[in-house]
């Protein structure tokens, strides 16, 4: 049975354009964006995202935020070297009909 998450933390947050273009592109449910922000494996400050961004990881699925602001500005893969969606789809995992894992866990 899949873990239930809480996803009250994450009450507010709204995606930028480019966050809702990249979700779609990538096939990543917003509920999963919101699992990801609530519950993230781990946390960092990154460089080159702007003031005041963080990166959630968790499982497969890395999303860059905005705290303060409760916004999401992109969704990212969250494998090592594998930034884009051609790399991420030549491993098999979404493309060519191929259907996305999930962020589902047992409990």
């Amino acid at each position: 049975m899949p873990e239930v998450i809480d996803l009250r933390t994450t009450f507010g947050w709204t995606l930028t354009v480019h966050a809702r273009a990249a979700a779609r592109r990538r096939a990543v449910p917003v509920t999963q964006i919101l699992e990801v922000i609530a519950t993230p494996d781990s946390t960092y400050v990154p460089c080159g995202y702007g003031p005041g961004r963080i990166v959630y990881k968790r499982g497969e699925i890395a999303v860059v935020g905005a705290p303060q602001a409760k916004k999401v500005i992109t969704v990212l893969w969250n494998i090592a070297g594998e930034w884009t969606d051609e790399e991420f789809a030549r491993r098999g995992t979404v493309g060519a009909g191929v259907e996305p894992r999930t962020l589902a866990r047992s409990g």
